[in-house]
């Protein structure tokens, strides 16, 4: 789910605005990545740097689609991530200071860490927000998918273990069972040749 990438602060009022930052469920701030750089030459003719937005209509500005790449992390473990827009709408500004700063976006994603100032189209920042979960319900999210993850490794843990009970109760099976009755059937050998032996009238054996 892009919610569990992303975070978006509404900023209420007439510029609707929203603040794009990552989501505490985001690999960066989840594992504790250390971010080595951010780039904002998002692909060969576009960077981020070059929005230059006029006036209270945000004339010149990049417009965003959710797909939309805002920026390029890149880790001291060599680790790449791409953080996507995942709002529609125009693109006011791009935090700077990540780029002599990038570990902010670790340390302070909420706050001096945020990516961007995104702001949606005039008469769709109600659409846009209604699709996107609120802060409670991305909790409960969170917490729904944690349980179906523990319940799932519980589930494969507990077949691994009743595999390795079947290939234990397989391989401790009395091997003097088979050996008795391969001795009983080698006995019985040759009860089962003199049955088939028969006396002839001439008193001759035949088989």
């Amino acid at each position: 789910m892009l919610v569990s990438i992303l975070k978006f602060t509404h900023v209420p009022g007439p510029c609707r605005v929203c603040i794009v930052t990552l989501a505490a469920s985001h690999p960066l701030v989840a594992d504790g990545k250390t971010v080595a750089r951010v780039d904002f030459q998002v692909t060969e003719k576009v960077n981020r740097l070059d929005n230059k937005v006029i006036g209270k209509g945000k004339r010149g500005a990049q417009w965003l689609q959710e797909s939309s790449p805002l920026c390029r992390v890149t880790c001291t473990d060599n680790t790449e991530f791409t953080i996507y827009s995942c709002i529609k709408g125009k693109l006011v500004e791009v935090n700077e200071n990540l780029i002599n700063s990038p570990q902010l976006l670790i340390e302070k994603p909420s706050s001096e860490g945020y990516i961007a100032i995104v702001l949606p189209k005039f008469g769709e920042s109600d659409k846009e927000m209604a699709r996107l979960l609120s802060k409670q319900q991305y909790q409960d999210a969170l917490e729904r998918r944690e349980r179906e993850g523990t319940s799932a490794v519980r589930e494969r843990e507990e077949g691994q273990s009743c595999s390795k009970m079947e290939e234990e109760s397989t391989s401790s099976a009395d091997p003097r069972k088979d050996q008795a009755g391969e001795g009983k059937d080698s006995d019985d050998e040759p009860e089962q040749k003199r049955a088939k032996l028969e006396v002839t009238d001439k008193g001759q054996l035949s088989s």
